[in-house]
């Protein structure tokens, strides 16, 4: 990394000078205007950050793999992504790193920071260079592509801009959790707030999903609601170490890891083992397995263990999906479940487009944000994102029409004010949100998030609701779920994302086709949220490991 730094005599003291604050002429020279008089300027060049990994790597040293994954991503979506037209990946590559990744010593992700080409500009510099970044993995422990945005800086460049320092080393626990340590492995910057730790029993529920269902504000089904309370970590190495070996985490790597396995085969020409199943009959499967639960992630067949060995088949509809059978020691496989009779000419193998669906617009989702230190939920802390979604949610049906689930007769606010604080302090309460005391984050079990439906009876207006709750990576119930409020119900639905991490508002749904030997099935997934950081700005995220989703409307 190149910094200019300037000092009124040649021996300084220096002092940096962010180029970002300095005016560019048309012939392409910097202006200094913070001062008028004479001064002495070097540029300071950084090759290692605290850790000794390089702060850059240039995109031509990268494997080709690795930058074909990002190409291919950018170029995928070059119909979808108006900010995207004419964009290119930009000549340096952040390595971004995982402590339970190769011991956190080779980079676990690669963030690329995508720009407008030169020949878009009408100046030296394009007035709008930023169009936001692709992190890719570096390897199987993770999907292909982690996140990305269409505008925007980098991850890396908030976290350097945080810290002051582009010294720093950056690591990337999920999407929602960034953190930039200095030499000592202290954090000295970071993006969200650090997670929780998760009880172990929640292991207990691997492979199910939790439903509960409120018709005209009653509960009519009452899911599962484990008396399990998660608890703060102490510090951030405490926090570190759960991480690389506690046992929910590594748990939660290893599914993460089969899964994203599967993505990373259909890069390199391999398929899961296909298993066929006849159209609208009944067979069993895998009868030598054991299996203490399956997942099928689109309903084209009903499943169900038949004992202890074997898998039960009812084929309902012809196509395919991806089928994921746990043992009772938690081990899993992945297999190709194909319904029907396939043969003859085969389909091009490869991605087909994506295919979106939305239950309304990104301008609809108000920009509501957590509170700070407010009254009844947490001192000096955040109030959270469960709390946050809820008002989210509720502020799209008073825009609606449904009027007096935030707004009264003023109307509907699209930022916080005492009305919607009002409802994130209820809500904050119905859902049993807890104070971690780190970095004043607030957590909510996923669980007891669907009670948020209890606002809406307080101001006596109609709900009704479905939602559930799952282990990451364990069942495609909860997204599935989601998926129908946009998809087919034309509703936005809280999502759960990360390690039962974070809970956005999603209002888009959307997912491509990989084709391979005339077996078609679906593989790829994605959110568009709004995150509840007070933005007006909405994101596609990773479906994959959606642990919570709702489906329902008020009025």
């Amino acid at each position: 990394m190149i910094g200019l730094e300037k000092a009124s005599q040649v021996g300084g003291p220096w002092q940096a000078v962010p180029a970002n604050q300095l005016s560019i002429t048309s012939d392409g020279k910097l202006v200094d205007s913070s001062t008028s008089s004479a001064g002495y300027y070097r540029l300071n060049i950084e090759t290692q950050d605290g850790a000794g990994a390089p702060v850059g790597l240039p995109l031509a040293s990268l494997p080709k793999e690795i930058v074909s994954l990002a190409q291919g991503h950018l170029d995928s979506l070059y119909v979808e992504e108006a900010e995207w037209q004419g964009a290119v990946l930009g000549p340096v590559v952040v390595p971004v790193y995982h402590p339970a990744v190769d011991r956190g010593k080779a980079p676990a992700f690669y963030e690329f920071k995508v720009v407008a080409p030169r020949s878009q500009s009408t100046s030296p510099n394009d007035p709008r260079p930023d169009r936001g970044y692709i992190v890719v993995s570096s390897g199987p422990h993770f999907f292909p592509v982690g996140d990305y945005a269409t505008e925007g800086p980098t991850p890396s460049e908030r976290l350097r801009f945080l810290a002051r320092s582009t010294a720093v080393h950056i690591l990337r626990y999920s999407a929602t959790f960034w953190v930039a340590e200095n030499e000592q492995g202290q954090v000295v910057a970071s993006l969200g707030p650090m997670p929780y730790r998760i009880p172990e029993g929640v292991l207990k529920y691997i492979g199910q999903e939790h439903e509960s269902r409120v018709e005209g504000g009653q509960m009519t089904q009452q899911g599962m609601r484990p008396g399990l309370g998660g608890e703060p970590y102490g510090s951030y190495g405490d926090f570190k170490k759960d991480v690389v070996s506690g046992p929910v985490h590594t748990v939660l790597r290893q599914f993460t890891a089969r899964r994203a396995l599967v993505d990373w085969n259909l890069y390199h020409d391999k398929t899961p083992e296909i298993l066929s199943v006849p159209l609208k009959r009944t067979v069993t499967v895998l009868d030598n397995e054991l299996i203490a639960s399956a997942d099928l992630e689109e309903p084209i067949a009903n499943i169900a263990p038949a004992g202890v060995k074997g898998l039960t088949v009812t084929g309902l509809e012809q196509g395919a999906a991806i089928l994921m059978v746990i043992s009772p020691t938690r081990e899993c496989q992945f297999y190709v479940l194909a319904v029907g009779s396939f043969g003859g000419s085969f389909d091009p193998m490869g991605w087909s487009s994506w295919s979106e669906s939305y239950g309304g617009r990104c301008a609809d989702i108000p920009r509501y944000t957590q509170e700070w230190d407010l009254s009844e939920c947490c001192s000096d802390g955040y109030s959270g994102c469960g709390a946050t979604a809820w008002a989210m949610f509720y502020g799209y049906w008073d825009h609606q029409g449904v009027n007096n689930l935030i707004a009264g007769s003023g109307g509907t606010p699209w930022s916080n004010n005492d009305a919607v604080r009002s409802c994130i302090r209820s809500v904050f309460d119905s859902i049993d949100t807890w104070c971690t005391g780190i970095g004043g984050a607030a957590a909510t079990n996923p669980w007891d998030m669907g009670y948020g439906y209890e606002w809406a009876n307080a101001r006596d207006e109609g709900i009704t609701l479905s939602w559930s709750w799952t282990v990451p990576y364990t069942s495609s119930g909860p997204r599935n779920r989601a998926r129908a409020s946009i998809r087919d119900h034309a509703h936005p639905a809280i999502v759960g994302t990360g390690y039962f991490e974070h809970y956005p508002l999603a209002y888009g749904y959307r997912s491509r086709n990989f084709t391979w030997l005339g077996i078609t099935w679906q593989t790829d997934r994605q959110w568009k949220v709004n995150n509840g950081w007070g933005s007006g700005a909405c994101s596609w995220v990773n479906a994959a490991g959606c642990f919570f989703g709702t489906d329902g409307h008020c009025y």
